[in-house]
């Protein structure tokens, strides 16, 4: 079950704290394998709950194991570190804004 972090407040704007808030949608899941839980709805899950960004550890997968609509998610970037290791941790970042570095 992924960890929830719902409307946490960003500031920005020169590093001044006067606008107002922007709210942002935060998740995080140790899915224990994405191809597994592919199998078992991710996808659905993840275009009905549309976080603005969300984590995955544990991805136990290397990038060509990983189906390509999970990599290409229609409004989201997306960003994998494979583990060395087949089947062994791993993690994902899907965010609908562009990082500044990545």
């Amino acid at each position: 079950m992924p960890i929830i972090m719902d409307s946490a407040s960003v500031y920005a704007e020169e590093n001044k704290l006067s606008m107002k808030a922007a709210k942002i949608r935060i998740l995080s899941w140790n899915v224990n394998g994405i191809r597994a839980a592919h199998k078992k709805g991710f996808l659905d899950w993840f275009l009905n709950e549309k976080p603005d960004i969300l984590c995955v550890q544990e991805t136990k997968a290397h990038e060509e194991q990983v189906p390509d609509a999970i990599k290409d998610i229609k409004g989201y970037r997306t960003f994998f570190s494979w583990a060395e290791k087949k089947g062994y941790s791993g993690v994902g970042l899907f965010t609908k804004e562009e990082p500044k570095k990545h």
